[in-house]
């Protein structure tokens, strides 16, 4: 075939030209306080397609997979979810479509259990062959079987085992007659790999085998054929450092041909493809400047398209992608199909918010999400649509599939109809999903294909890297999670938290968490999504490499925000209403197996009245949220932004005698800047939730590590000590030590800085504005009586802010609407009254002189200008400190019955680490 830098193929049938238009619908702006406005989506249209429904709205149906048999019948198989008093009945159903447009209907799976998921088809003769994940006794499986029949009935073949362990998201395609391939994501080791197997003519099954060399965590692989023998497969990956796309092609039983497709420092993932009648594979994909490092999981997506003709890679100019300079800023979880003269791709996108007039708040607001189709003319030129039928939510729930005759694509997906089902909920109070329907809408073929121009720099077969991470040292050790995640089905702020699989991807990638537990807020939860979010904590529970626990936000009646994680998935109770009610605990879940955490304590809004505290389920206690900041007593460092109340800061907890330990975590949209640490001895829930329960915890706003042990009593514990023993302090990090702070009972005793000419502030900006009010960007900062010697941002992932140090003035412009940053500074001694800091944002100036700020201790600025806090950290004392620990004992001669210690840890990069308390009950 003739290579050029412009490929046009294809009759002049345009897809919108055959479709009848209507104005678009409205893009949200991203979730923040305040009031909201619509805004409409650039050159877009809605497509108004008749709609074929195969199921009902009185159950659930989602999931939906599809395929063409010789006879051009369709089948889809999806999962459908009934709820009963006994719990969620769950049903494996298999249907078809005869030309006729009669349809047959088959359980093949009745009434399953929790663990069904991501069912796919495949055209197999004069039938299809169906492959699904569930439960393989203690392990899940994939299982397989034939579907066939005709003349209003069904033939179903015998169930097949094909692969058991940790498997997720199989493919299945017939590679030429009578042989199949699956391929899919298993758990080998702390690494996902991608693996295929192959069933013969004879019916048999061959052993699964490796198809990417391991070089990282591979995911989520898409496949497809031509009914040559030939298999094409991409997936994504994570190594360590960079997110890639690779692309395989296996021919027959020859080693694969790896081709890179993408690779850049930022995120790339959740590839699909689709093979042109000209020999050329065509790969899409979605890419991001960062994934979690700083911000929401899904705050903006970017489409990316390339075809591959042999080992040439021919790249889509982003342009050809954006038809009337619409910037396609949600292209999420993109699809790729081809007819015989065009290519045509669909991505979901947050086509409209709904805002009731009576609207006096954001949170009255929620999202929906439409599938938006993109095509091509026969000159190159896109043209883009939306799907109103695909009223949903972020997943992505359509395939799409080429007619056999060419003359049409068949999209097959889910949706609720959210927003003409719900127009009105209740502010914040009520969910927004509904019932699940699958549908089919048929588009016209697309006439023609994007401009090409090949890459400049070839991509050859890759020499993977033979080595995989060492496993971690046997023993106690420190482990980092997060145990406050949200994601789209909470309604405040779900165009930016991702969905379940972001979450667990970020988890195991770019954030390097050990466990996590995603905590949607329950009365955000239908029947169906609560189902589906304790089937997923199972799918993803990958011992050794991540532990996930199922979990969920309540906001209990005068008793705060807490966050309820559970041990056992199977002890949690199935149906929604029972968050509704009292008490804390459910009755099906042991004390034992449930850890409740209060969090944003002190805030006006959602006080924790001590009274209700216990301390069998109060174990820990979040004493710093990345979204907000700390919540440990007023004038502390960090100080929550909304932090109004002292009477339930954690401060006046431990003044109270009460004991519980300290986590921190990132609620919504705040990745990669709160961790909840323990000290474990394996990487397995019951060893994670043992230390939990023990408050043998920490929380950092990195990952840093630091222990308390007093005589025999570990950190959390409470018990007999002697009056001679000191306190023992073991730190772990990367980071100089700046600062250490000891409290007992709520009070200073010992705070340990150095003696040397500077000392450190940090300066914490945490500003929200409504929508329509946007302030000057640029903070700037300048030092009467000193000088700036250095400023630093304390988060270490790319916020996309620019700090700049010149003659003397920090300048700070910024992305995210918080950034915490530390300045290096050196006083004047003759200086009379000491150093002032002078702040500048747009008009509005201030000075707060530093000396009113003891060392150690913060404030919450006066005119705003820094909503949180200023804090002045101190003195560094100590040089670098290694990663294998640094120790250090602290005294105390007052020692009494009674007393509680903990520990503060600053680092010089203005990172902190709480340890738990110890209570001394008793002295020896």
């Amino acid at each position: 075939m003739r290579r050029s830098t412009s490929i046009h193929v294809g009759i002049a049938i345009g897809l919108l030209a055959t479709a009848g238009l209507v104005n678009c619908g409205t893009d949200a702006p991203p979730a923040r306080e305040g009031a909201r406005r619509a805004a409409t989506l650039n050159s877009s249209a809605t497509l108004e397609l008749p709609t074929k429904w195969w199921t009902t709205a009185q159950r659930s149906s989602i999931e939906p997979t599809s395929a063409l048999d010789s006879s051009g019948r369709l089948w889809t198989a999806y999962l459908e979810v009934k709820s009963t008093q006994a719990g969620e009945q769950v049903s494996l159903i298999a249907s078809v479509q005869e030309p006729d447009g009669r349809m047959v209907t088959i359980r093949v799976e009745p009434n399953s259990s929790r663990a069904p998921a991501a069912p796919s088809l495949c055209s197999f003769n004069d039938q299809v062959y169906l492959v699904w994940e569930a439960d393989h006794g203690e392990e899940r499986g994939l299982f397989a079987r034939a579907l066939g029949g005709g003349q209003g009935g069904f033939e179903l073949g015998s169930k097949k085992v094909i692969a058991t362990g940790r498997v997720l998201f199989p493919t299945v395609q017939e590679t030429s007659d009578g042989i199949l391939e699956v391929v899919y994501q298993a758990l080998a080791g702390e690494q996902y790999e991608i693996r295929h197997a192959r069933r013969g003519i004879d019916g048999s099954w061959s052993s699964p085998t490796r198809l990417f060399e391991a070089r990282g965590d591979y995911w989520r692989p898409r496949s497809a054929t031509r009914g040559d023998g030939a298999l094409h497969v991409v997936c994504d990956s994570f190594d360590g450092d960079r997110f890639v796309v690779d692309y395989a092609l296996l021919e027959n039983e020859e080693l694969p041909v790896v081709i890179r497709v993408a690779e850049t420092a930022g995120y790339q993932g959740m590839p699909s493809l689709a093979l042109d009648s000209h020999g050329r594979t065509w790969v899409a994909w979605e890419e991001a400047d960062q994934f979690g490092e700083i911000g929401g999981l899904r705050a903006e997506r970017r489409l990316k398209l390339a075809a591959i003709e042999g080992t040439q890679i021919f790249n889509v100019p982003g342009s050809a992608l954006r038809p009337g300079g619409n910037r396609l800023t949600r292209a999420d979880f993109p699809r790729v199909a081809c007819g015989p003269n065009g290519l045509l791709l669909t991505t979901r996108t947050t086509g409209e918010s709904f805002v009731p007039k009576h609207a006096k708040e954001y949170s009255e607001f929620y999202t929906s999400w439409f599938t938006q189709v993109l095509s091509f003319d026969a000159k190159g030129r896109a043209q883009l649509g939306v799907l109103r039928a695909t009223d949903g939510d972020g997943e992505a729930t359509e395939q799409l599939l080429a007619s056999r005759s060419g003359d049409k694509i068949l999209c097959v997906f889910s949706a609720d109809g959210r927003s003409r089902q719900q127009p009105k909920p209740a502010a914040f109070e009520a969910p927004i999903e509904t019932d699940w329907r699958v549908g089919k809408v048929e588009l016209p073929a697309p006439s023609g294909f994007p401009e090409l121009v090949p890459r400049q720099k070839q991509t050859p077969p890759y020499a993977p890297a033979t080595h995989r991470p060492t496993k971690r040292a046997p023993g106690e050790r420190a482990l980092f999670g997060d145990l406050h995640r949200h994601t789209q089905l909470s309604r405040c702020q779900g165009t930016l938290d991702g969905t379940s699989l972001d979450a667990y991807r970020y988890a195991r990638g770019p954030g390097q968490l050990d466990f996590i537990s995603i905590t949607d807020h329950y009365q955000h939860l239908t029947a169906l999504s609560h189902w589906r979010t304790l089937r997923d904590v199972e799918r993803f529970y990958a011992p050794g490499s991540l532990v996930t626990f199922p979990g969920v936000e309540r906001a209990l009646r005068e008793r705060a925000h807490v966050n309820e994680i559970y041990l056992d998935p199977v002890e949690v109770p199935g149906s929604i209403d029972s968050f509704h009610r009292e008490p804390d605990v459910k009755g099906s879940v042991p004390i034992e197996h449930t850890v409740a955490i209060p969090h944003m304590m002190g805030m006006k809004a959602a006080p924790f009245p001590w009274k209700y505290f216990r301390s069998d389920l109060h174990r820990v206690m979040e004493v710093y949220q990345g979204l907000r900041g700390s919540y440990e007593g007023a004038g502390l460092p960090y100080e929550a932004m909304n932090r109004e109340l002292d009477s339930s800061s954690m401060s006046e907890g431990i003044r109270r005698g009460l004991h519980f330990g300290f986590i921190a975590s990132s609620d919504h949209r705040a990745s990669s800047t709160a961790y909840a640490g323990v000290w474990a001895t394996e990487l397995t829930r019951e060893s994670v939730f043992e230390a939990l329960r023990a408050r043998r915890t920490f929380g950092a706003t990195s990952q840093f590590a630091a222990d308390l042990k007093l005589g025999s009593l570990a950190m959390g514990a409470r018990g007999s000590a002697s009056a001679e023993d000191p306190l023992w302090i073991r730190v772990q990090s990367p980071a100089p030590i700046a600062t250490i702070e000891v409290i007992k009972n709520g009070e200073t005793l010992e705070f340990i800085q150095g003696e040397g000419p500077t000392e450190l502030v940090a300066i914490s900006c945490r500003r929200y504005q409504a929508l329509g009010t946007e302030p000057p960007d640029e903070l700037k900062v300048s030092l009467k009586g000193g000088r700036i010697l250095k400023a630093t941002e304390r988060m270490h992932g790319r916020t996309g802010a620019t700090l700049a140090l010149d003659s003397g003035t920090v300048s700070l412009r910024k992305k995210i609407p918080w950034i915490d940053f530390v300045l290096e500074i050196e006083p004047t001694p003759s200086e009379s009254g000491g150093p002032v800091l002078e702040l500048q944002l747009g008009d509005l100036r201030d000075s707060v002189p530093l000396n009113e700020i003891p060392a150690g201790r913060s404030i919450k600025h006066a005119k705003n200008l820094v909503r949180e806090s200023i804090w002045r950290i101190g003195k560094p004392f100590l040089p670098a400190v290694t990663l294998s620990g640094f120790e250090i004992a602290i005294e105390d001669p007052n020692r009494a019955a009674g007393d509680s210690y903990y520990a503060r840890i600053t680092f010089t990069d203005g990172n902190v680490v709480w340890t738990s308390p110890i209570r001394v009950t008793s002295l020896e």
